[in-house]
């Protein structure tokens, strides 16, 4: 959720912004598989809750399957981050280079 605030930071090219984008992938990629495989494993039910009322209880297969989707999501992030066209940008031009 917090990564909604680095989108501003890519589409200006900013080489910091970047660095973030991939701290919280980074974080994303080990904690996703993770937590997923807790809650799959977790000999409770999961209980469903909005604003601390009890909704009901998830299905484990549904976690599942938001932990797989999150986690190829956020794969794909990585994928394009790397990508050697979308690094170019992120490159500041030389200072002797824009001075011309």
């Amino acid at each position: 959720m917090l990564g909604i605030f680095i989108g501003p930071g890519l589409l200006r090219h900013r080489p910091g912004w970047r660095t973030c984008a991939f701290v919280f992938l980074w974080i994303a990629l080990i904690f996703i598989p993770l937590i997923t495989i807790i809650m799959f494993n977790a000999s409770s039910p999961l209980d469903f809750s909005i604003f601390g009322q009890k909704q009901g209880h998830t299905p484990k297969e549904f976690a599942l399957v938001i932990g797989v989707l999150l986690f190829f999501l956020n794969f794909w992030q990585y994928r394009v981050l790397t990508r050697p066209d979308i690094r170019s940008l992120f490159i500041p031009p030389l200072a002797w280079m824009s001075a011309r």
